[in-house]
């Protein structure tokens, strides 16, 4: 299976190279010319492997993450593109959000393991949107007023990014260089 992991016996981050073919595939296969798919995968990418490096944090620092390691790392990656990674980093959250939702598209009738750690694709992708409209509501307003983001989840969006940006601001603070 593609996957992308973070090993905590040797501290290591492997980004399998099926993973990036798939989510290629991903966007070749929604039309998307291949230069542009190509360009698509890496902004996920980045997303993933930051989604990794949460893990990383988590396990080295011991940081006290409440719930779900996998949506922490999630949001961790959220955090890190939207504060510290500009236009390209809003880049890789919509690439992100993106997979999720294509994917979940793809596997639409298939059985859901609906016991494994990562939440739902579709679940990711309104997560990911959330992030983003609630980094900056009226910029990306287009998230709610398209139909991409339920506007009885937006009115939360905001309050939830600036949670996830206060509680990864204080779980690095002591980690930080300035």
């Amino acid at each position: 299976d593609p996957n992308a992991f973070y090993d905590p016996a040797d501290r290591s981050v492997t980004m399998c190279y099926e993973l990036m073919e798939r989510m290629y595939g991903v966007f070749r296969s929604s039309g998307l010319p291949a230069d542009r798919s190509y360009a698509r995968m890496f902004e996920a990418v980045r997303f993933v492997f930051l989604h990794e490096i949460g893990h990383s944090l988590i396990d080295a620092f011991k940081l006290p993450i409440g719930g779900n390691e996998e949506d922490a790392a999630d949001r961790l990656s959220a955090y890190v593109n939207l504060t510290e990674l500009g236009d390209e980093g809003l880049r890789s959250v919509y690439a992100a959000a993106d997979v999720f939702s294509l994917e979940s598209k793809q596997d639409a009738g298939k059985n859901k393991n609906l016991a494994d750690e990562h939440l739902l694709q579709e679940q990711r992708f309104y997560n990911s949107l959330c992030m983003i409209y609630g980094s900056d509501i009226a910029k990306h307003s287009n998230i709610v007023s398209d139909g991409y983001l339920p506007k009885e989840r937006a009115v939360r969006c905001e309050t939830e990014y600036k949670k996830t940006v206060e509680s990864w601001a204080n779980l690095l603070q002591p980690w930080r260089k300035n």
